[in-house]
Parts: structure tokens; C-alpha cells; sequence
């Protein structure tokens, strides 16, 4: 079934992105700082419950019939504007979002104001210089934003919910999928595909 295949597709990238995600508190752990991979834990906890209830769909579907045919209208790409502090985390993150066929990655050159359906911006940690740069996107184009970051505080969150970010990945997930999938939905409807990592902060906060 087409669902199921989908769905098997579906568990093998979070298969990966949990064995990243995992390499990497291994890798990091501190125990001078036992608060420091937080953000890491908690996403990795979230993909976990994301995997039981996409296993769920797909055993539910497994006798569904498939779709009817027919070919569906090609969607509009989703006009993304990369944003980073630092040169280099800038170039990696356009390479990114490039090459993904469903997204069409603008500049930001010249006095005009490219039409952006989402803003994506990426730093090792939210610090001052950071934060400026993310109010001053907020205040130029009036879209929702998607923050790939390694560290954030709690007191981040209000900074972010007024800059109109609606997800936040950690940057460990930016080599899967989920990167690409969360700016699409982001940036086509406003909602974030699997884990809301950024509302559960919210309900510990």
C-alpha cells in the first residue's frame, strides 16, 4: 500500500536522524555540564514518540486501499530565505535548502524586499548578536521562521515567539530530512510536520 510504503520510508529517516542525534549526546556529554544536550535529549525523546505513532498509522493502513489515480497539480516552491551570523554556517545552510525540489532559495541583495514564504535561520547558540539579526528579519519580512540552533535557553522562547518562529531543530538534524520537510510545511501552511519541539519547550517552560 502506498501509505505503508511511505510510512516504511518515513521510519528509516527517523531510524537515522535518532542514531545522529544519539552519536552526538555521546559525543558531547559533559558531566561538568549535565544541562548542556537538554535541547538534544528532548528531541530525540520526541522522534521517539513520533516513531510509536507512525507505526500505529501504518499498521491501521496496512489493509486500506490504495488512492485512487490521477495526477495532482504541481505545487508552488516555497520561497526560503537562509539567514546566519556567521559566513560560513550561511553558505552550508543555502547549500541545504538548494537542493531540495520543493524549495526556491532567495537572496537578500539589493533595496527590495524578496517575496519570502519563510525565513531560516541557523546559529551554534542564541546569543545577542544572533538575537539582533533575528529581530531585524522579523521586522523586514512578514513570514514565519524555522531556527536551526545547538543551544537555547528558556529564556530564549518569548525572543523567538516574537520573531514568529515556529519550530526549532537542532542542528544535528539539518543532515536528514526533517530540516527540508519542517520548512516546507512552514512555509506552505504555517504547521510543523512531526515533532513540535518549540511547543514542547513552551510547556516546560
Amino acid at each position: 500500500m502506498r501509505t505503508a510504503v511511505e510510512g516504511a520510508g518515513e521510519l528509516r529517516s527517523l531510524e537515522a536522524e535518532l542514531l545522529d542525534v544519539r552519536r552526538y549526546i555521546r559525543r558531547h556529554r559533559s558531566p561538568a555540564e549535565p544541562g548542556r544536550l537538554w535541547l538534544h535529549q528532548l528531541w530525540s525523546d520526541l522522534l521517539l514518540d513520533r516513531w510509536s505513532v507512525l507505526d500505529r498509522r501504518i499498521r491501521r493502513s496496512a489493509a486500506a486501499p490504495d488512492e485512487p489515480n490521477g495526477a495532482a497539480a504541481p505545487a508552488r516552491r516555497v520561497r526560503v530565505l537562509p539567514n546566519a551570523v556567521e559566513p560560513l554556517t550561511l553558505t552550508g545552510l543555502s547549500a541545504c535548502l538548494r537542493q531540495a525540489p520543493g524549495l526556491l532559495v532567495v537572496g537578500d541583495r539589493g533595496p527590495a524586499h524578496p517575496a519570502v514564504d519563510v525565513c531560516v535561520h541557523a546559529t551554534e547558540r542564541v546569543d545577542r548578536a544572533f538575537v539582533e539579526a533575528l529581530r531585524t528579519s522579523a521586522r523586514r519580512f512578514d513570514a514565519p521562521a524555522v531556527l536551526v540552533a545547538n543551544r537555547i535557553e528558556k529564556a530564549d522562547l518569548n525572543v523567538l515567539a516574537r520573531c514568529r518562529v515556529r519550530a526549532v531543530l537542532p542542528r544535528v538534524a539539518a543532515s536528514s530530512g526533517r530540516l527540508v520537510d519542517t520548512v516546507q510545511a512552514v512555509g506552505a501552511a504555517g504547521h510543523v510536520p512531526g515533532p513540535d519541539l518549540l511547543a514542547e519547550l513552551r510547556g516546560q517552560g
